[in-house]
Formats: structure tokens, C-alpha cells, sequence
């Protein structure tokens, strides 16, 4: 259920962005709209896991360009 009413132009900022899965969920309801995400990514906090990785499931996603 979408309990936020989009207006799909928004420019939506998520700190601590981490995977960027909300950063990706966002983008997907953006039209017009851009979505950022920011973060101190370091392997310690996400073992195994990289910033190319976050790149590379925006572009499955896609949604590498919002």
C-alpha cells in the first residue's frame, strides 16, 4: 500500500543511505523527480558489500539515472 502521495517530481535525500534501498525504492516512484542518497560507506558496517554493488543494483533497478 502507498501511504505517501507521490507527485512524482520530488527530489527525495536519503541520509544514511547504506545499500541504497530506499534511495532505490524512491527513485522507482519518480517520474520527473531525483533521488539522492548519501552515506559513509565503509566494508566494516557492510561486509562484503561495496559502493559499485549499491551502482549496479541501481541499474537493475533502473533507476542508475534518477
Amino acid at each position: 500500500m502507498d501511504t505517501f502521495g507521490w507527485l512524482e517530481d520530488e527530489s527525495v535525500l536519503g541520509v544514511g543511505t547504506g545499500l541504497g534501498l530506499l534511495m532505490i525504492g524512491a527513485a522507482k516512484k519518480l517520474t520527473t523527480g531525483k533521488s539522492f542518497g548519501i552515506d559513509i560507506f565503509n566494508t566494516y558496517d557492510l561486509i562484503n558489500h561495496s559502493i559499485e554493488q549499491t551502482k549496479i543494483t541501481a541499474e537493475l533497478e533502473n533507476v542508475s539515472q534518477k
